[in-house]
Order: structure tokens, then C-alpha cells, then sequence
């Protein structure tokens, strides 16, 4: 028998209790109000607007329980909306197909493992109000648009506290393949990834013709080539409080975050490392106002000769707010090609003349620009107007 229950509410010495009795299918509401110790007043109120939340089963997977089920997909089956699936540690070969609204739990994220075998995605979820936890998530099929967990027209799940690891190509190939940790589809939106550890994937996060809503925040994410962040027309997304960590290896361009025709997003409280060549942020292709503020960008200080070496890279993108970010130590900090009425606001400079004497502190930052032409690429000149004296000291955590 499944129980219904609406939380309690407690204020001014003021109680709303709700009571479902499911058999009789029958609901009482009161508002109890204390007046002294010893006497109570209880008024019935009407139920108009009141969502109830059904209490689930537990459902457990691994372990020594007579009635567990040994496999994670059978649970899953077996499962209602709103069940928990517990999965005990150890090693399953599985590929999950999540078609309703449970909470899939993992013992321990070390070593609750789920394999998929390189067989298909990992973990595949198609419905909405999916949680998924404490598990490592790993080997995905080596095929186009795979990854270790895909959301699919999947709205409002949260995954966290996950190591999803080692969804790569053993072989090089094409890198419009996409083969990676997290990928959310189209028509997916409102979905929270965060506090997990996305590393040695292909590429970390791909949002492709995503829905708005969608946040990615203090996650620690890497990739072995390509883009560690990668919005493929997808708007009005929170990128927020990551460490980001490019170029792990030197035989491959990588990118912290890459937007393409990506517009109205909020870029913030990220911090973005280079190592060997590529570039932190590229905002290409109609990518427009978007907000990119208070991250920390540095170390992007090597190129191969094609490119890379560049905090913010912009082309044919405009309206954009770069404001109060660090620049450290990178070949150059901001780049612009086509790009205009972009704005930037008291970031930090590590190559502003101001730094070198007080006396120049009443300069502006200059950033040079260019537009593209068929004969000649005239020259843009883009003004921080105010820069910072010293950087920024960024908490990713808040």
C-alpha cells in the first residue's frame, strides 16, 4: 500500500496538516491553530492547488537480500514513479534504458560501477524527473552522438555525485562525432548537472538543440580532444562554478567551452586551465548576448601554429557581456573576428599597461579586433574602459 502525504508547515505557531486516507480515497486538510498548551482550533480548508507526493518503494539491486534483483534494467522495470532503485557496490554490464520518474541510487560512487560494455549508451533516459547517483558511469559504444549517460526530450532530472570516465574513441576519428560523458538532446531542458567528475571522455557535456534551463554547475570536467563543453544551438543555459581542465595531453586541440549559434547563456564562476594548445572559450557562429562573468581563465599559453593559445575567442558573435573575469598568462586573452557591440567590463588584465606603473592606471585596455574581408581584414578596436587593479578572488563553490 502506497502512503500520500503533503509536508507539514509550521509558522507562527500555525500547522497545515494533510491526510489521505488511499483506500477510501478520501482527503482532509486542517489548519491547526495552538492557542495555548492545552487547546487546539482545527479548520478544514478546501484542497484546490495542492499537490500530493507519493511516498515510493525501495527497490534494491546487488547485496545479499534474498528478494534483490541482480540486475540494475530489472528494477527499473519493475519500478513506479517515484521508487527508489538502490544499487549495492560492484560491477554491472549493463546498458539502462530509464523510462520512468525514479531515483537511481548508487552505494558508493568508486564502486558502483555500470559498463556499458561499448555496446550502446550507458544509461539512457526518456522521461522526465530522473535522478541519478553515486555511481561510476563508463565505455559507451564507440559510435556517433554516444555517451556515458543521454537525455533524451528529458526535462527536470538531476544527475550528481557521479564519475562518468572513459567514454572515448580508442582510435582517432572525426570530431563531429561527439562521442561523450553527458549528452542532452534535443527537447531536453531544466535538467541540473552538477558536483560530478566528467573526465577522460572524448568530449565532457554536449548540448545539442537543448531546451532552456538546463544548468551545469561544479562539476570537474576534462576531455581527452575537442571540447570539454560543447552548446550546439542551445539558449538561455547555466554554465556555473566548474573547474574545467583543457589539453591534458599535447597531441590534441581542446576547448573549455565552445557555443555555437548559442545564445542568451550564462557563463559564470567557471575556472578554466590550459595546459599544451587550444583555446578556454570560443563563442562562434551567431552566438549572441550571452554573459560571461567572474571566471578565471589562464594558462592557455601554447599553439601548434593553427591556433589556440586564446582566453575568449569570438567570431561573428555579438552583444556579448565579458565583464569582471581574470586573464592570466595566456598567449592572447580575447580575440574578436567580425565580432561587435560586445562588452567588457573591469576584467583583469595580466597584460594591461596599467599594471606597470600607477601613473598609467587612468589607461583604458585595448583589444584588437578584425573582420573578416576577402583583400584586407580591417582593424576593430574594442575598449575595457576600467580595468581591474588585481584579480579577482573567484569562490566556485558559492
Amino acid at each position: 500500500m502506497r502512503l500520500f502525504f503533503i509536508n507539514i508547515f509550521i509558522y507562527n505557531e500555525i500547522n497545515i496538516i494533510i491526510m489521505f486516507h488511499p483506500k477510501k480515497c478520501m482527503m482532509s486538510i486542517f489548519v491547526i491553530i495552538i492557542l495555548t498548551s492545552s487547546s487546539v482550533i482545527a479548520i478544514p480548508l478546501k484542497n484546490d492547488n495542492i499537490k500530493i507526493y507519493s511516498v515510493g518503494s525501495t527497490l534494491y539491486v546487488g547485496g545479499s537480500g534474498l528478494s534483490n534483483y541482480t540486475k540494475i534494467q530489472d528494477a527499473i522495470d519493475n519500478a513506479s514513479d517515484d521508487d527508489i532503485v538502490f544499487v549495492y557496490s560492484g560491477i554491472y554490464y549493463e546498458n539502462l534504458i530509464v523510462n520512468k520518474s525514479i531515483n537511481l541510487k548508487g552505494e558508493d560512487k568508486n564502486s558502483t560501477i555500470i559498463d556499458g560494455m561499448r555496446k550502446n549508451h550507458v544509461v539512457l533516459i526518456i522521461t522526465d524527473h530522473v535522478k541519478i547517483n553515486g555511481f561510476t558511469i563508463k565505455n559507451c559504444k564507440q559510435d556517433d552522438y554516444q555517451s556515458g549517460i543521454y537525455l533524451k526530450s528529458a526535462n527536470y532530472s538531476e544527475i550528481y555525485n557521479n564519475n562518468i570516465i572513459k567514454n572515448f574513441y580508442l582510435e582517432k576519428h572525426n570530431q563531429n562525432h561527439h562521442i561523450c560523458g553527458v549528452f542532452i538532446d534535443r527537447d531536453s531542458s531544466n535538467n541540473h548537472i552538477h558536483n560530478n567528475n566528467i573526465s577522460n571522455n572524448e568530449e565532457g557535456i554536449v548540448l545539442y538543440n537543448s531546451r532552456p534551463g538546463n544548468n551545469i554547475s561544479n562539476n570537474f570536467i576534462s576531455c581527452i580532444e575537442y571540447w570539454c563543453v560543447l552548446l550546439l544551438f542551445s539558449n538561455d543555459n547555466k554554465i556555473i562554478g566548474n573547474e574545467i581542465y583543457c589539453n591534458l595531453s599535447n597531441d590534441a586541440f581542446n576547448i573549455g567551452l565552445y557555443l555555437c549559434e548559442s545564445s542568451k547563456n550564462i557563463i559564470c564562476r567557471n575556472l578554466i586551465i590550459g595546459g599544451f594548445w587550444g583555446d578556454a572559450i570560443w563563442l562562434s557562429e551567431w552566438s549572441d548576448k550571452n554573459t560571461v562573468c567572474y571566471n578565471t581563465i589562464k594558462d592557455f599559453n601554447s599553439t601548434n601554429g593553427y591556433g589556440g593559445g586564446i582566453g575568449i575567442r569570438l567570431t561573428h558573435s555579438n552583444k556579448n557581456e565579458i565583464n569582471y573575469n581574470n586573464f592570466v598568462n595566456n598567449l592572447e586573452n580575447v580575440n574578436m573576428c567580425s565580432s561587435h557591440f560586445n562588452r567588457l567590463k573591469r576584467n583583469y588584465w595580466d597584460d594591461w599597461i596599467g599594471l606597470k606603473s600607477p601613473y598609467l592606471r587612468i589607461l583604458p585596455k585595448v583589444i584588437y579586433g578584425y573582420r573578416n574581408g576577402l583583400i584586407f581584414k580591417p582593424l576593430r578596436i574594442n575598449i575595457d574602459w576600467h580595468p581591474a587593479k588585481e584579480p579577482y578572488e573567484i569562490d566556485i563553490d558559492t
